[in-house]
């Protein structure tokens, strides 16, 4: 029960005007009988594993059942509005490829109030309420009513198909499983695209090179040589006279004094070079951004358009029969132009008549299935993914005989189809 008053879970199954009560349960308290001949339960009794899941091998595909034995696997499916599904379930396994498009419908037995919803199969073998992933889910809340999903563009891989229920079995057996008939059509996708590896999301270091300043030697010019001058004195020659005259003769004397302007010891200039160590700024280590990678990626849930409010791009006017409107995806509620799908929640209120709304990407052609029927009055909600077009937007046609229907668009997230 996790802690849920039954309270919360009658909250959560309210119809049009009041709570949704269980029919009445046959005679004895029992569940109506099992028809004759139908497949036998996805999931055995007390099996918490996926591995034994019946296999979607090929579309159309159609199928019949009784989830009043199935047991409560999956209880916290992780689907915008099923919070808690703590009925029985059966489960269905399915593979897909590349462009795939498929519808699946669940018709139930008059008192059994089942809800479907699709999710990753993360762990092959098991059930897993942490790791797996809900992409799209349906219940409109009312015993016997048909439930419908529509998906495309999923990314290519392994995906799960629930059959559960918001009654627990001890609450109203007729309510939380009964009989039902499954039928899938559309297509798997196409096997020869393949899909691109995704690299892994890791920050990219930037190694540094930090540039040393090496010491250089000092180069000198040659240093002065001082220069001597030498001086030569000349010296007088005797002369013989007839008188002998007594003369002096001067004495050659060598001067060891320079004459003449005495040579200056100037020394040279001596031009250094010194070499400058200049310090290099070392670049700052910065994490790379990745690449965007293939996958869904989550966002907080938005709203990107309701006809009600006052005319613009995403709110009025309502959507009127035969019309189609187109709206920019990209851009909005942090949608990032890199996304390929958006995950979305659709709801029609107010519409004047019986009809149907189809989503698609702008410009092409608009596809044969609905994505949300509705009857007149009614407010229905669905969940689906659609793959963006044109001018990264998509586009909504009502599919009424005459008149309007509010519509809504709530984003819950987006995919990337393959990596950079």
């Amino acid at each position: 029960m996790l802690g849920s008053p039954l309270e919360e879970r009658f909250e959560r199954a309210r119809g049009q005007g009041g709570l949704r009560s269980p029919a009445p349960t046959p005679a004895g308290g029992l569940p109506s009988p099992t028809p004759a001949g139908l497949r036998p339960l996805a999931i055995q009794a007390g099996s918490d594993k996926c591995n034994t899941a019946t296999l979607i091998s090929s579309v159309p595909f159609s199928d019949s059942g009784d989830a009043g034995n199935g047991t409560d696997d999956i209880r916290l499916t992780g689907c915008p509005h099923l919070a808690s599904m703590p009925g029985p379930d059966l489960v269905y396994k399915f593979h897909v490829f590349g462009a795939n498009d498929l519808t699946f419908t669940l018709t139930p037995e008059p008192n059994y109030d089942p809800a479907i919803y699709i999710r990753t199969a993360n762990i092959q073998t098991s059930c897993s309420q942490a790791m797996d992933t809900c992409v799209a889910s349906s219940d409109t809340g009312v015993q016997g009513e048909t439930e419908t999903i529509s998906v495309a563009g999923l990314v290519p891989g392994d995906y799960f198909f629930f059959i559960d229920s918001v009654w627990e079995t001890a609450e109203c057996p007729p309510c939380a499983g009964g009989p039902y008939t499954l039928s899938v059509t559309g297509t798997l996708g196409d096997p020869s695209i393949t899909p691109t590896a995704t690299p892994s999301r890791t920050p990219t270091p930037t190694r540094t090179f930090t540039v040393s300043a090496t010491p250089t030697s000092t180069v000198t010019g040659t240093p002065p040589t001082p220069t001597i001058t030498p001086t030569t004195t000349r010296t007088p020659t005797n002369t013989r006279t007839a008188t002998p005259t007594t003369t002096s003769t001067p004495t050659q004397t060598p001067s060891d004094t320079p004459t003449g302007i005495l040579p200056t010891n100037t020394p040279t200039p001596t031009q250094t070079l010194t070499a400058t160590s200049t310090r290099t700024p070392t670049p700052t280590l910065t994490p790379t951004a990745p690449p965007l990678a293939a996958g869904f990626y989550t966002l907080t849930p938005c709203r990107l358009a309701d006809t009600r409010d006052a005319p613009g791009p995403y709110g009025g006017p309502a959507l009127s029969a035969g019309g189609t409107r187109s709206f920019v995806m990209v851009g909005t509620c942090g949608i990032p132009p890199e996304a390929d799908a958006i995950a979305v929640n659709v709801t029609v209120t107010q519409p004047t008549a019986a009809g149907h709304v189809l989503i698609y990407p702008l410009g092409v052609p608009q596809p044969i299935t609905s994505t949300i029927n509705y009857s007149a009055g009614q407010t229905r909600a669905n969940n689906a993914i659609v793959q963006v077009g044109a001018n990264g937007s998509i586009a909504a046609t009502c599919g009424q005989g005459s008149g309007t229907t509010h519509f809504i668009i709530d984003v819950v997230g987006y995919f990337r189809f393959v990596g950079p």
